[in-house]
């Protein structure tokens, strides 16, 4: 089961996307505006089971936040999902090496459901019904 799912977006409107499209997983969706606070929440919730990080934050880059979580041992296994922009695709090759998924603004999320169908396998990610 996909319990705990993080997402670290400094648009508070995409959270509220997120909170409906992820509404379908059993689980908690965490949110935070900025990569200190997906920090602050990372520590307090070690059981988190995904990452959704936004590249273009401003203060704390989406690249320096996932740097940071990877520094962690207890986070190194937790799946990372990098959400970039379309028009700066050329800047998404860090991200791309530091993630295991993609997501491109503007996204759908029958796209977020296939990239977290990619990370979990078939029986870890349970639908609501």
């Amino acid at each position: 089961m996909l319990a705990k799912i993080l997402v670290v977006d400094d648009s508070a409107a995409i959270h509220q996307t997120y909170q409906m499209t992820l509404a379908r997983y059993k689980g908690t969706v965490l949110t935070a505006l900025s990569g200190v606070e997906g920090l602050n929440l990372l520590a307090s919730n070690p059981d988190v089971d995904l990452l959704i990080v936004d590249m273009n934050m401003p203060h704390m880059s989406g690249i320096e936040f996932i740097k940071r979580v990877k520094e962690q041992e207890a986070f190194n296994r937790v799946p990372i999902i990098a959400v970039i922009m379309k028009e700066k695709e050329g800047d998404s090759q860090e991200a791309r090496q530091l993630s295991q998924g993609i997501l491109k603004k503007p996204f759908t999320s029958g796209e977020i459901h296939l990239e977290i169908g990619k990370l979990f396998p078939e029986g870890v990610v349970e639908a609501k019904t």
